[in-house]
């Protein structure tokens, strides 16, 4: 899988930073921490630096694989806000993620929605996914996964919406279904490398096993929010 060398940096200096702040903030949380300081949130740092050899190179690299295919969907998604409504529009609406409550973000949904007559399956499931987006920092699984199915409708083969609808059902206890939606995610022609095919295949034997969890593990050890 031919991932570019700027999205290691990326994910690496978000994860990093991330890990050091919250060592930081751990030792406000924890008085006796206090004397620690800066070292607490050093030594996470120094940890995380570990864990993230594993995701790059070692038995984590599918975790990895998987989030640079979504950090590519969320390029695309830019491109395709750019396209429609304007640079501008773009720029508030990455803005409006860095609010924890949406101010923006839906109305330019709708927007967008207004002008999805006649247009191809390409516009409903980049439209579909920026509902399932907007949902998800919400908190609403169950309306995130009604804009996944939709984009699932649109591009079958997708791997990312398919794990992302699996892990929907997941969150609500239906096994049968979760499972049925990651062996999609599996089944997808973009499923290029065995490390990812081994990142997918996980979750459908810790399904199948264990039961559906409430919180189905993120890929990556990922410090970020959504």
């Amino acid at each position: 899988m031919n991932i570019p060398l700027t999205y290691y940096f990326e994910y690496w200096f978000k994860n990093s930073l991330l890990a050091l702040l919250t060592g930081f903030l751990i030792t406000f949380l924890i008085p006796p921490l206090l004397a620690a300081l800066p070292l607490f949130g050093l030594i996470l740092f120094l940890m995380y630096q570990m864990i993230i050899y594993r995701h790059f190179w070692g038995k984590r690299r599918g975790d990895f694989e998987f989030s640079s295919k979504e950090n590519l969907i969320k390029r695309k998604i830019n491109s395709f806000i750019k396209q429609q409504l304007g640079i501008g529009e773009l720029i508030r609406y990455k803005l409006d993620h860095l609010n924890s409550i949406i101010t923006y973000g839906w109305d330019m949904y709708h927007k967008l929605a207004r002008r999805s007559e006649n247009q191809d399956e390409i516009f409903h499931y980049f439209l579909n996914l920026i509902g399932a987006d907007l949902s998800r920092k919400e908190g609403d699984f169950k309306k995130e996964r009604e804009y996944l199915i939709n984009a699932v409708l649109a591009s079958p083969d997708d791997t990312v919406s398919n794990f992302r609808l699996a892990v929907t059902f997941e969150q609500e206890g239906r096994s049968d279904e979760s499972v049925n939606y990651y062996r999609k995610a599996l089944e997808a022609s973009s499923i290029d490398t065995p490390e990812l095919k081994e990142f997918i295949m996980g979750q459908i034997t810790r399904v199948i096993e264990k039961g559906p969890a409430k919180s189905p593990p993120v890929p990556g050890l990922r410090f970020m929010s959504w």
